[in-house]
Protein backbone atom coordinates (compact mmCIF):
# COMPACT_ATOMS: atom_id res chain seq x y z
CA UNK A 1 0.00 0.00 0.00
CA UNK A 2 2.55 2.40 0.76
CA UNK A 3 4.62 1.76 -2.55
CA UNK A 4 1.28 2.09 -4.36
CA UNK A 5 1.11 5.33 -2.61
CA UNK A 6 4.49 6.52 -3.74
CA UNK A 7 4.07 5.75 -7.06
CA UNK A 8 0.44 7.61 -7.63
CA UNK A 9 1.43 10.71 -5.69
CA UNK A 10 3.51 11.90 -8.38
CA UNK A 11 0.77 11.60 -10.53
CA UNK A 12 -1.78 13.29 -8.96
CA UNK A 13 -0.32 15.96 -7.74
CA UNK A 14 0.44 17.23 -11.55
CA UNK A 15 -3.42 16.87 -11.76
CA UNK A 16 -5.02 19.24 -9.24
CA UNK A 17 -8.79 19.48 -8.99
CA UNK A 18 -10.85 21.45 -11.32
CA UNK A 19 -12.19 24.03 -9.18
CA UNK A 20 -8.74 24.66 -7.37
CA UNK A 21 -7.46 25.85 -10.37
CA UNK A 22 -10.73 28.44 -10.43
CA UNK A 23 -9.23 29.46 -6.88
CA UNK A 24 -5.79 30.37 -7.97
CA UNK A 25 -6.73 31.89 -10.92
CA UNK A 26 -9.26 33.98 -8.77
CA UNK A 27 -6.69 34.81 -6.15
CA UNK A 28 -4.39 36.40 -9.34
CA UNK A 29 -6.77 38.69 -10.39
CA UNK A 30 -7.68 40.07 -7.01
CA UNK A 31 -3.66 41.15 -6.93
CA UNK A 32 -4.40 43.01 -10.32
CA UNK A 33 -6.83 45.01 -9.06
CA UNK A 34 -5.31 46.15 -5.81
CA UNK A 35 -2.74 47.05 -8.01
CA UNK A 36 -4.90 49.09 -10.79
CA UNK A 37 -5.70 50.92 -7.08
CA UNK A 38 -2.30 51.67 -6.44
CA UNK A 39 -2.20 53.75 -9.42
CA UNK A 40 -5.32 55.38 -9.11
CA UNK A 41 -3.79 56.60 -5.76
CA UNK A 42 -1.45 58.29 -7.45
CA UNK A 43 -3.89 60.59 -9.31
CA UNK A 44 -6.39 61.19 -6.22
CA UNK A 45 -4.82 65.05 -5.92
CA UNK A 46 -7.31 65.77 -9.04
CA UNK A 47 -10.41 66.95 -8.24
CA UNK A 48 -11.82 66.48 -11.11
CA UNK A 49 -11.03 63.38 -13.13
CA UNK A 50 -11.74 61.04 -16.21
CA UNK A 51 -11.55 57.30 -15.95
CA UNK A 52 -11.08 55.37 -19.29
CA UNK A 53 -10.76 51.71 -19.53
CA UNK A 54 -12.26 48.81 -21.73
CA UNK A 55 -14.40 45.48 -19.08
CA UNK A 56 -12.59 44.16 -16.72
CA UNK A 57 -10.33 47.05 -16.11
CA UNK A 58 -11.83 47.60 -12.69
CA UNK A 59 -13.61 50.57 -13.42
CA UNK A 60 -16.63 50.37 -11.09
CA UNK A 61 -14.52 48.66 -8.30
CA UNK A 62 -11.65 51.64 -8.59
CA UNK A 63 -14.89 54.05 -8.85
CA UNK A 64 -16.44 52.71 -5.78
CA UNK A 65 -12.90 52.51 -3.47
CA UNK A 66 -12.56 56.35 -4.71
CA UNK A 67 -16.30 57.33 -3.33
CA UNK A 68 -15.74 55.37 0.26
CA UNK A 69 -12.34 57.26 0.11
CA UNK A 70 -13.90 60.44 0.01
CA UNK A 71 -16.63 59.50 2.88
CA UNK A 72 -14.20 58.46 5.37
CA UNK A 73 -12.51 61.73 5.08
CA UNK A 74 -15.96 62.73 6.17
CA UNK A 75 -16.85 64.49 2.70
CA UNK A 76 -20.46 63.91 1.63
CA UNK A 77 -20.58 62.20 -1.54
CA UNK A 78 -22.56 60.56 -4.33
CA UNK A 79 -21.88 57.45 -6.38
CA UNK A 80 -24.32 57.57 -9.36
CA UNK A 81 -24.78 54.26 -11.93
CA UNK A 82 -26.83 53.80 -14.66
CA UNK A 83 -28.00 50.07 -13.89
CA UNK A 84 -30.79 49.79 -11.15
CA UNK A 85 -29.48 46.50 -9.88
CA UNK A 86 -25.76 47.40 -9.72
CA UNK A 87 -27.08 50.32 -7.34
CA UNK A 88 -28.94 47.75 -5.45
CA UNK A 89 -26.20 45.31 -4.95
CA UNK A 90 -23.88 48.18 -4.33
CA UNK A 91 -25.89 49.90 -1.55
CA UNK A 92 -26.45 46.52 0.33
CA UNK A 93 -22.47 45.97 0.21
CA UNK A 94 -21.91 49.30 1.50
CA UNK A 95 -24.54 48.86 4.65
CA UNK A 96 -22.65 45.37 5.22
CA UNK A 97 -18.73 46.51 5.00
CA UNK A 98 -18.85 49.94 6.15
CA UNK A 99 -19.20 52.07 9.69
CA UNK A 100 -22.00 54.10 10.11
CA UNK A 101 -19.83 57.19 10.38
CA UNK A 102 -18.66 56.68 6.56
CA UNK A 103 -21.90 55.47 5.06
CA UNK A 104 -23.95 58.25 6.43
CA UNK A 105 -21.10 60.59 4.36
CA UNK A 106 -22.04 58.02 0.86
CA UNK A 107 -25.01 57.97 -1.32
CA UNK A 108 -25.48 55.23 -3.88
CA UNK A 109 -27.90 55.71 -6.14
CA UNK A 110 -29.00 55.45 -10.25
CA UNK A 111 -29.63 59.24 -12.05
CA UNK A 112 -33.03 57.98 -12.64
CA UNK A 113 -33.27 56.64 -8.56
CA UNK A 114 -31.58 60.23 -7.72
CA UNK A 115 -34.70 62.21 -9.72
CA UNK A 116 -37.64 59.97 -7.55
CA UNK A 117 -35.49 61.24 -4.42
CA UNK A 118 -35.83 64.90 -5.63
CA UNK A 119 -39.47 64.72 -6.52
CA UNK A 120 -39.86 62.82 -3.19
CA UNK A 121 -38.39 65.29 -0.94
CA UNK A 122 -39.42 68.22 -3.43
CA UNK A 123 -43.24 66.67 -2.68
CA UNK A 124 -44.13 66.74 -6.29
CA UNK A 125 -45.82 63.98 -7.84
CA UNK A 126 -44.00 61.55 -9.52
CA UNK A 127 -45.97 59.46 -12.69
CA UNK A 128 -43.73 58.21 -15.44
CA UNK A 129 -45.83 57.37 -18.59
CA UNK A 130 -46.76 53.78 -19.44
CA UNK A 131 -46.43 54.74 -23.21
CA UNK A 132 -43.09 53.30 -24.01
CA UNK A 133 -42.60 56.24 -26.18
CA UNK A 134 -43.50 58.79 -24.17
CA UNK A 135 -41.69 56.99 -20.90
CA UNK A 136 -38.62 57.28 -22.98
CA UNK A 137 -39.03 60.97 -23.47
CA UNK A 138 -40.04 61.43 -19.79
CA UNK A 139 -36.45 60.52 -18.76
CA UNK A 140 -34.24 61.71 -21.10
CA UNK A 141 -35.86 65.33 -21.17
CA UNK A 142 -38.64 65.92 -19.03
CA UNK A 143 -37.01 64.81 -15.57
CA UNK A 144 -33.82 66.51 -16.09
CA UNK A 145 -35.42 69.58 -17.36
CA UNK A 146 -38.03 69.51 -14.25
CA UNK A 147 -34.83 69.02 -12.05
CA UNK A 148 -32.19 71.61 -13.44
CA UNK A 149 -35.18 74.41 -13.38
CA UNK A 150 -37.41 73.83 -10.89
CA UNK A 151 -36.04 71.02 -8.24
CA UNK A 152 -32.39 71.89 -7.51
CA UNK A 153 -33.82 74.75 -5.81
CA UNK A 154 -36.70 73.45 -3.84
CA UNK A 155 -34.11 70.38 -2.57
CA UNK A 156 -31.19 72.45 -1.28
CA UNK A 157 -30.42 70.17 0.99
CA UNK A 158 -29.29 67.80 -0.96
CA UNK A 159 -25.97 68.86 -2.54
CA UNK A 160 -23.02 67.00 -1.99
CA UNK A 161 -18.92 67.53 -2.14
CA UNK A 162 -17.65 64.88 -4.51
CA UNK A 163 -19.61 63.21 -6.91
CA UNK A 164 -18.41 59.64 -8.55
CA UNK A 165 -19.74 58.82 -11.87
CA UNK A 166 -19.57 54.91 -12.87
CA UNK A 167 -21.19 53.68 -16.38
CA UNK A 168 -21.02 57.21 -17.61
CA UNK A 169 -20.81 56.86 -21.45
CA UNK A 170 -24.77 55.86 -20.60
CA UNK A 171 -25.34 59.37 -19.15
CA UNK A 172 -27.04 61.72 -21.42
CA UNK A 173 -25.85 65.74 -22.32
CA UNK A 174 -28.75 67.03 -20.39
CA UNK A 175 -28.25 64.54 -17.32
CA UNK A 176 -24.71 66.58 -16.44
CA UNK A 177 -25.84 69.65 -16.44
CA UNK A 178 -28.35 67.80 -13.26
CA UNK A 179 -25.05 66.26 -12.04
CA UNK A 180 -22.79 69.28 -11.78
CA UNK A 181 -25.32 71.28 -10.18
CA UNK A 182 -25.34 68.91 -7.40
CA UNK A 183 -21.99 69.84 -6.62
CA UNK A 184 -22.19 71.98 -3.47
CA UNK A 185 -18.65 74.13 -5.22
CA UNK A 186 -18.43 75.28 -8.72
CA UNK A 187 -15.99 72.86 -10.35
CA UNK A 188 -16.34 70.78 -7.38
CA UNK A 189 -14.71 67.21 -6.74
CA UNK A 190 -15.85 65.04 -9.59
CA UNK A 191 -14.22 61.23 -10.40
CA UNK A 192 -15.94 59.81 -13.65
CA UNK A 193 -15.14 55.90 -15.28
CA UNK A 194 -16.42 54.71 -18.56
CA UNK A 195 -15.64 52.77 -21.80
CA UNK A 196 -17.09 53.68 -24.85
CA UNK A 197 -17.03 50.69 -26.30
CA UNK A 198 -20.05 49.58 -23.92
CA UNK A 199 -21.64 52.31 -24.96
CA UNK A 200 -25.44 50.24 -25.88
CA UNK A 201 -28.02 52.92 -24.77
CA UNK A 202 -26.87 56.10 -26.79
CA UNK A 203 -24.28 57.14 -28.99
CA UNK A 204 -23.92 60.45 -27.74
CA UNK A 205 -20.09 61.02 -26.19
CA UNK A 206 -20.89 63.80 -23.66
CA UNK A 207 -18.17 62.95 -20.65
CA UNK A 208 -17.73 66.14 -19.38
CA UNK A 209 -14.37 68.02 -19.08
CA UNK A 210 -11.94 67.70 -16.88
CA UNK A 211 -8.38 68.44 -15.05
CA UNK A 212 -7.27 65.06 -15.87
CA UNK A 213 -7.76 61.78 -18.01
CA UNK A 214 -6.47 58.42 -17.33
CA UNK A 215 -6.48 55.11 -19.38
CA UNK A 216 -6.84 51.70 -17.56
CA UNK A 217 -5.52 49.08 -20.24
CA UNK A 218 -4.85 45.78 -17.82
CA UNK A 219 -8.07 43.68 -17.93
CA UNK A 220 -7.72 42.48 -14.69
CA UNK A 221 -11.76 40.87 -14.13
CA UNK A 222 -11.32 37.73 -17.02
CA UNK A 223 -8.77 35.29 -17.45
CA UNK A 224 -6.60 35.86 -20.88
CA UNK A 225 -8.64 33.40 -22.89
CA UNK A 226 -12.10 35.19 -21.58
CA UNK A 227 -10.33 38.34 -22.43
CA UNK A 228 -9.35 37.71 -26.01
CA UNK A 229 -12.43 36.40 -26.85
CA UNK A 230 -14.89 39.13 -25.85
CA UNK A 231 -12.45 41.95 -27.83
CA UNK A 232 -12.48 39.92 -30.61
CA UNK A 233 -15.30 42.05 -32.42
CA UNK A 234 -14.00 45.60 -30.19
CA UNK A 235 -11.23 47.65 -30.97
CA UNK A 236 -10.94 47.85 -27.53
CA UNK A 237 -7.65 49.49 -26.02
CA UNK A 238 -7.18 46.68 -23.12
CA UNK A 239 -4.15 43.99 -23.08
CA UNK A 240 -4.00 41.08 -20.56
CA UNK A 241 -0.66 41.44 -18.15
CA UNK A 242 1.10 38.31 -17.92
CA UNK A 243 0.29 37.77 -14.59
CA UNK A 244 -3.50 37.30 -15.63
CA UNK A 245 -4.04 33.37 -15.83
CA UNK A 246 -4.79 32.03 -19.20
CA UNK A 247 -7.81 29.77 -17.78
CA UNK A 248 -9.99 28.24 -19.78
CA UNK A 249 -11.00 28.56 -23.75
CA UNK A 250 -14.76 29.65 -23.77
CA UNK A 251 -17.05 27.12 -25.17
CA UNK A 252 -19.39 27.53 -28.60
CA UNK A 253 -21.97 25.38 -29.35
CA UNK A 254 -24.36 25.55 -32.51
CA UNK A 255 -28.24 23.95 -31.78
CA UNK A 256 -30.76 23.99 -34.15
CA UNK A 257 -33.69 24.94 -31.85
CA UNK A 258 -34.65 26.44 -28.04
CA UNK A 259 -35.48 23.00 -26.51
CA UNK A 260 -31.49 21.72 -28.19
CA UNK A 261 -30.30 25.07 -26.14
CA UNK A 262 -31.72 24.36 -23.17
CA UNK A 263 -30.62 20.80 -22.95
CA UNK A 264 -27.36 22.03 -23.75
CA UNK A 265 -27.22 24.21 -20.66
CA UNK A 266 -28.53 22.11 -18.37
CA UNK A 267 -25.81 19.35 -19.55
CA UNK A 268 -23.24 22.10 -19.42
CA UNK A 269 -24.08 23.54 -15.93
CA UNK A 270 -24.42 20.20 -14.50
CA UNK A 271 -20.62 19.56 -15.53
CA UNK A 272 -19.71 23.02 -14.13
CA UNK A 273 -21.61 22.38 -11.08
CA UNK A 274 -19.87 19.35 -10.55
CA UNK A 275 -16.41 19.60 -11.73
CA UNK A 276 -15.60 23.30 -10.42
CA UNK A 277 -18.26 23.50 -7.45
CA UNK A 278 -19.80 26.13 -9.14
CA UNK A 279 -22.55 27.31 -6.56
CA UNK A 280 -26.01 29.35 -8.32
CA UNK A 281 -24.43 32.52 -6.75
CA UNK A 282 -21.99 31.93 -9.18
CA UNK A 283 -23.50 31.08 -12.26
CA UNK A 284 -25.67 33.62 -14.79
CA UNK A 285 -27.57 32.71 -17.84
CA UNK A 286 -27.69 35.75 -20.26
CA UNK A 287 -29.80 36.43 -23.21
CA UNK A 288 -31.32 38.97 -25.22
CA UNK A 289 -34.29 38.03 -24.67
CA UNK A 290 -36.42 38.24 -21.76
CA UNK A 291 -37.08 34.70 -19.72
CA UNK A 292 -40.60 34.44 -20.74
CA UNK A 293 -39.24 34.71 -24.02
CA UNK A 294 -36.47 32.37 -24.06
CA UNK A 295 -35.98 28.97 -24.25
CA UNK A 296 -36.15 28.85 -20.10
CA UNK A 297 -40.11 30.23 -20.56
CA UNK A 298 -42.27 28.16 -17.98
CA UNK A 299 -38.87 26.32 -16.65
CA UNK A 300 -38.59 26.62 -13.09
CA UNK A 301 -34.62 24.98 -12.15
CA UNK A 302 -31.98 24.02 -14.23
CA UNK A 303 -29.23 21.58 -13.42
CA UNK A 304 -30.98 20.71 -10.08
CA UNK A 305 -30.89 24.90 -8.71
CA UNK A 306 -34.05 27.10 -8.92
CA UNK A 307 -33.70 30.20 -11.49
CA UNK A 308 -34.20 33.50 -10.80
CA UNK A 309 -34.33 37.13 -12.33
CA UNK A 310 -33.81 38.73 -8.73
CA UNK A 311 -30.29 39.79 -8.00
CA UNK A 312 -30.78 39.98 -4.25
CA UNK A 313 -32.50 36.03 -4.40
CA UNK A 314 -29.19 35.23 -6.99
CA UNK A 315 -26.79 37.04 -4.37
CA UNK A 316 -28.11 35.12 -1.55
CA UNK A 317 -27.13 31.98 -3.64
CA UNK A 318 -30.70 31.02 -3.52
CA UNK A 319 -30.87 30.39 -7.37
CA UNK A 320 -29.17 30.94 -10.75
CA UNK A 321 -29.50 34.36 -12.42
CA UNK A 322 -31.01 34.70 -15.68
CA UNK A 323 -31.07 37.99 -17.36
CA UNK A 324 -30.53 40.10 -20.10
CA UNK A 325 -27.43 41.48 -21.57
CA UNK A 326 -28.51 45.37 -20.80
CA UNK A 327 -29.57 44.15 -17.20
CA UNK A 328 -26.49 42.69 -16.23
CA UNK A 329 -24.13 45.21 -17.52
CA UNK A 330 -21.96 46.85 -14.74
CA UNK A 331 -22.37 43.14 -12.85
CA UNK A 332 -19.96 40.08 -12.96
CA UNK A 333 -19.90 36.19 -12.24
CA UNK A 334 -17.96 33.51 -12.30
CA UNK A 335 -19.64 31.21 -14.81
CA UNK A 336 -21.54 32.64 -17.49
CA UNK A 337 -23.56 30.94 -20.50
CA UNK A 338 -24.44 33.47 -23.03
CA UNK A 339 -27.76 32.43 -25.32
CA UNK A 340 -27.94 34.02 -29.11
CA UNK A 341 -29.88 33.05 -32.39
CA UNK A 342 -28.05 33.41 -35.22
CA UNK A 343 -30.79 35.02 -37.09
CA UNK A 344 -30.93 37.99 -34.72
CA UNK A 345 -27.07 38.04 -33.38
CA UNK A 346 -25.98 40.44 -30.55
CA UNK A 347 -24.43 43.50 -32.28
CA UNK A 348 -20.20 43.71 -31.45
CA UNK A 349 -20.91 46.14 -28.62
CA UNK A 350 -23.73 43.49 -26.73
CA UNK A 351 -21.40 40.59 -27.86
CA UNK A 352 -18.50 42.80 -26.05
CA UNK A 353 -20.71 43.97 -22.80
CA UNK A 354 -22.38 40.01 -22.27
CA UNK A 355 -19.08 38.18 -22.91
CA UNK A 356 -16.49 40.14 -20.63
CA UNK A 357 -18.96 39.58 -17.94
CA UNK A 358 -17.58 36.58 -17.22
CA UNK A 359 -14.42 35.99 -14.90
CA UNK A 360 -13.38 32.17 -15.53
CA UNK A 361 -15.80 29.89 -17.48
CA UNK A 362 -17.76 31.46 -20.32
CA UNK A 363 -20.13 29.53 -22.90
CA UNK A 364 -21.85 30.87 -26.06
CA UNK A 365 -24.95 28.22 -26.76
CA UNK A 366 -26.33 29.31 -30.35
CA UNK A 367 -29.07 28.01 -31.92
CA UNK A 368 -30.04 28.63 -35.77
CA UNK A 369 -34.15 29.02 -34.93
CA UNK A 370 -35.49 32.22 -35.71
Amino acid sequence: MKLCRERLRPVFGLIPARWRELERDEEQLVTLTTQQQVVLDGLSDNRRLAVRGGAGTGKTMLGLWRAVEYAREGIDTLFLCFNRQLGQWLNERMDEELSSTTRKHLQVNTFHGLCREFYRRARIPFSPPQDPQQKADFWANVVPNKMFDVLLDEVPSLRFEAIVVDEAQDFRSDWWLVIESLNRETNGRLAIFYDPNQNIFTDENTIPQTDAVFNLKINCRNTREIHDYSVKMMNADVQSSPRVPAGLKPIEIEVADSPQQREQCESLIKSWKTDYRISPNRLAILSHRKLERSCFNGVSRVAGMPITSDLNEWKKGNGVLFSTFAAFKGLEADAIVLLTSRPSPPSASDFYVATSRAKHLLAVIETTEA
